[in-house]
């Protein structure tokens, strides 16, 4: 299978989910195309944004996509910037949408093309700026603490999913998949 294209030497467990992920999604040449998504439902401290990266990078690096958006809670969002400086051995250039609505529209659209075009926006704005989302038009999009989005009725969550529906690749990360019952899972996965 393809090396993961990181400045660091990964774990096993972290090959074995970029692996699995990488083939399942069809991302890897002889991948055997199961479905557009995947989840890493890794504990906490164990690499899911490192084997993320990794993950997107390669299917950068094999010409599968070119745009990334990131949804994470406002809390962890730089945390993204931050990871990809440590461990991305890819080109690429992030924005982290902040401020006004209409300041986040702006600079998604000042996204240069030096690379991976990596856009990190924090959930509670995804309904605000939906439309610019969609019409940015990602490829890939990674759902960051997706329990965030359990609720398939919230509109953070209607809007989320009509944007991965566009994109031909999603992955969750979460280490807490299920926290009441089991229908928690559905609207992660759809």
């Amino acid at each position: 299978l393809m090396p993961m294209p990181l400045k660091v030497k990964p774990y096993q467990h972290q090959i074995r989910g970029y692996n699995l992920a990488c083939s399942s999604m069809g991302i890897i040449q002889n991948g055997t195309y199961i479905c557009p998504g995947y989840a890493l439902l890794m504990e906490m401290g164990t690499g899911k944004t490192l084997t993320s990266v990794a993950i997107t990078g390669r299917a950068f690096l094999d010409g599968k996509t070119k745009r990334l958006l990131i949804l994470a809670p406002k809390s962890i969002v730089a945390v993204w910037e931050e990871e990809f400086e440590k461990f991305a051995d890819f080109p690429y250039s992030l924005t982290i949408l902040s401020g006004s609505s209409t300041n986040k529209v702006r600079q998604l659209k000042e996204i240069t093309s030096r690379g991976l075009e990596v856009a990190v926006v924090n959930y509670d704005s995804v309904p605000l700026i939906e439309n610019e989302l969609l019409k940015w038009s990602p490829a890939f999009i990674i759902c960051d603490e997706s329990s965030k989005i359990k609720n398939p009725s919230a509109k953070m969550s209607k809007s989320t999913h009509r944007i991965a529906k566009q994109c031909k690749y999603r992955l969750i990360l979460t280490g807490t998949p299920v926290q009441n019952n089991p229908l928690d899972f559905y609207s992660q996965y759809k």
